[in-house]
């Protein structure tokens, strides 16, 4: 059920020059996640009425991402005020609690914002709330002042500070939440007198309080309210997000050798018992069930692996693989787009791709699915307990049938029929001498 009585807006009109890239900001992926997506996701957690996502004009590969909602546009950089005030349209005839939030932040806990919208109500008696961190490096944060009662008074932006405003150590986090009608009316007062020429959001703050109006405060700490505006602080951003979900998996029964060497994508989800080596990376979509043994070095994407299979050393899972219980991938394995039916083993060594192995067969070493034409491709088929030979070729579309062999070296291109052994190789001939004649030969040149 909607929360009618909340909106979101969400600011992500920044072009983002610090941080180096041709990719608008908030579409920048941590842990496999647009920024944008991180905020998304929290957000849905209170089921508001209405978002509004502020972009600006040309941000088209930004607005088809955001499936489903309508965005507002900031037809000039004014600053964060003017982007506010942009929400304005899309918010007519609302009449409830609007948070204002960055699209830059993605780290910020639903709980948080809930705690925020605590304080708007009647029984809290405030009529604007803003999110604070006291943070280690505060320089580009603006500084929250305080009154004598402990309330927030103003917010001063770095730019702006004088010596010691520039000592306090509680910092705006840039997320403030407030009531609809009053928050656009104290929008519509903010000037640009300050070092930017820039409308700044914080501003309302000053403007509320001049106004008799109850301003309250609530901290969150620093790496939940962080902004990433450069490329050491999303390289941060991610160590943030992975020490987190690491700690996550480690509480739930995870049983990781070198935790700070795997990499989680945000939606990674890994079953009890589960044991991971080191240097391992999961990229998105992958289902890991218990009792899973994932060797070192191993990469994965869009897999899902049955339980009590071993995967690696050195294996390479890619998208829409199915993995069966009790299955054992060995080192230097790539698959992709197969299934992997209930005791299959591949050791080591093999291209399965486009393919489907029943249970219980054994791929030798070397062996590689042939799936691709140059124009399509196509599925090889291998049965129950067959066993493929080392180096063995197949060529699809093929099938090789149930407890059927295949010889080493063999290439394989015609359908293998139920209990037969299919060979295509060469017979093996030696000639005599052969080596003694071709030296002297060489020595008479």
């Amino acid at each position: 059920m909607k929360n009618k009585k909340t909106a979101f807006i969400i600011l992500a009109a920044g072009k983002g020059k610090r941080i180096k890239t041709e990719i608008d900001k908030v579409l920048l992926p941590v842990a496999g996640l647009p920024m944008i997506q991180h905020i998304l996701r929290t957000i849905a957690e209170i089921k508001p009425k209405i978002i509004v996502p502020v972009i600006a004009p040309r941000m088209e590969k930004l607005r088809k991402s955001l499936t489903g909602i309508q965005c507002a546009i900031q037809k000039k950089q004014m600053g964060t005020a003017h982007a506010a005030a942009s929400a304005r349209t899309l918010l007519k005839g609302f009449d409830g609690n609007v948070v204002i939030l960055c699209g830059d932040s993605p780290f910020v806990t639903s709980s948080t914002l809930k705690s925020l919208l605590r304080g708007l109500e009647k029984r809290q008696g405030k009529d604007l709330m803003i999110l604070g961190t006291n943070a280690k490096n505060a320089r580009q944060y603006g500084r929250i002042l305080l009154n004598d009662q402990g309330m927030p008074e103003r917010i001063v932006e770095s730019a702006d500070m004088n010596i010691s405003e520039k000592r306090i150590s509680l910092c705006n986090s840039g997320i403030i939440a407030g009531k609809s009608k009053q928050l656009f009316n104290m929008l519509n007062l903010v000037k640009n007198k300050n070092a930017k020429r820039e409308y700044y959001l914080t501003d309302i703050v000053g403007i509320a309080r001049k106004k008799g109006l109850k301003v309250g405060l609530i901290e969150a700490p620093e790496d939940e309210v962080m902004g990433i505006n450069s490329p050491e602080e999303l390289a941060e951003a991610n160590a943030i997000f992975q020490r987190k979900i690491r700690l996550k998996f480690l509480r739930q029964g995870v049983s990781m050798h070198d935790p700070n060497s795997v990499w989680f994508s945000y939606d990674t989800k890994i079953g009890r018992n589960v044991t991971i080596g080191p240097n391992v990376f999961f990229g998105k979509n992958v289902r890991i069930d218990t009792g899973v043994t994932i060797d070192s070095f191993c990469h994965m994407e869009g897999v899902t692996v049955g339980k009590n299979s071993s995967i690696g050393p050195f294996s390479r899972l890619r998208s829409e693989t199915r993995i069966a219980a009790n299955v054992h991938v060995g080192s230097f394995v790539e698959i992709k787009n197969a299934k992997i039916a209930e005791g299959a083993k591949i050791p080591h060594l093999s291209y399965i791709g486009d393919a489907v192995i029943g249970s219980e067969a054994n791929i030798g070493a070397g062996t590689i699915t042939c799936n691709y034409d140059g124009f399509e491709k196509f599925v090889t088929r291998i049965g129950s307990k067959a066993s493929i030979g080392a180096n063995t070729s197949l060529v699809a579309p093929v099938k090789v049938g149930d407890h059927s062999v295949t010889g080493a070296g063999s290439t394989i291109t015609d359908d293998v029929a139920r209990h037969s052994l299919a060979l295509s190789r060469l017979p093996q001939y030696a000639i005599k001498n052969w080596s003694k004649k071709n030296k002297k030969s060489k020595k008479k040149k």
